[in-house]
């Protein structure tokens, strides 16, 4: 699809709404788990509303915050497999998983005889992208004051458009609250494609300078995934980055969507 395309169809979409996706960035949960969380266990989550530090949260530790993209919440595959393993192997760490579910469209799965309905869908969370970021700063700003965890310490992990999210908390986080607010690391995991690609929303995509550090993994760049290349400090291709070994033989979900490490 060209770019002159891709205009049109933002133009088309873009002032439709959707009553079931939230803009409320208060709805944003920050689930936090850590050593003595079992498989499937709910995590707690925190109310940085309250000033005081939950007595959960390990004071001075490194701490890695987990974000899914569209169409997630809290408990999709990809920040339940995570969480589990940091959990599991780093156990005297901090894990908080974002739930952005309300913003979303979770609750809106991809249906194929419906592509018009998922590209509305996609566009109108598109516009949460930059908003959930800061609200995520917000959060990181919150720990480092009351539980003197430092930017340092922190660690992004984000798939999909949660990757640009996490681009979006490490820009909010220096703007909003200074350069000594800068995060250690992000890691975008097959950052989205559509209307990023080819230079579009620049402002709210992930890219180098969003962290000290900034590696990507890119599993589906000409598909779901973003197709511009070298954004990070370090660029991984996983398996060329294009098509991945196994998925061309995944009829329920697609190819496409097996690539992208889409679990719905």
């Amino acid at each position: 699809m060209t770019q002159l395309h891709k205009y049109f169809l933002f133009v088309f979409f873009i002032n439709l709404s959707h009553s079931e996706i939230s803009r409320d960035t208060n709805l944003v949960k920050f689930v936090y788990y850590g050593s003595g969380f079992g498989r499937n266990e709910s995590g707690t989550e925190i109310d940085m509303t309250s000033n005081s530090k939950p007595s959960l949260i390990r004071d001075n530790a490194k701490t890695t915050f987990v974000i899914d993209g569209f169409l997630s919440h809290g408990n999709t595959p990809m920040s339940q497999t995570i969480k589990d393993a940091l959990v599991k192997t780093r156990p005297s760490e901090n894990v908080i998983v974002i739930d952005w579910g309300a913003l979303s469209g979770s609750g809106n799965p991809i249906v194929a005889l419906n592509l018009l309905r998922t590209s509305q869908t996609y566009l109108f969370v598109l516009g949460n992208v930059g908003p959930v970021g800061r609200k995520v700063a917000e959060f990181v700003n919150y720990l480092a004051k009351v539980a003197s965890i430092e930017p340092s310490q922190m660690h992004v992990i984000g798939h999909s458009l949660g990757a640009h999210i996490a681009g979006a908390v490490g820009f909010w986080a220096t703007s909003d609250f200074g350069k000594n607010m800068t995060l250690g690391r992000i890691t975008g995991l097959d950052p989205a494609g559509p209307f990023f690609s080819g230079g579009l929303n620049m402002d709210r995509r992930l890219s180098k300078g969003d962290a000290t550090f900034v590696d990507i993994y890119h599993t589906n760049r000409n598909g779901l995934g973003d197709s511009d290349h070298r954004l990070g400090d370090v660029d991984v291709y996983v398996n060329g980055g294009d098509n991945q070994p196994g998925c061309g033989n995944v009829e329920k979900k697609g190819a496409f969507l097996c690539s992208e490490f889409y679990n719905i």
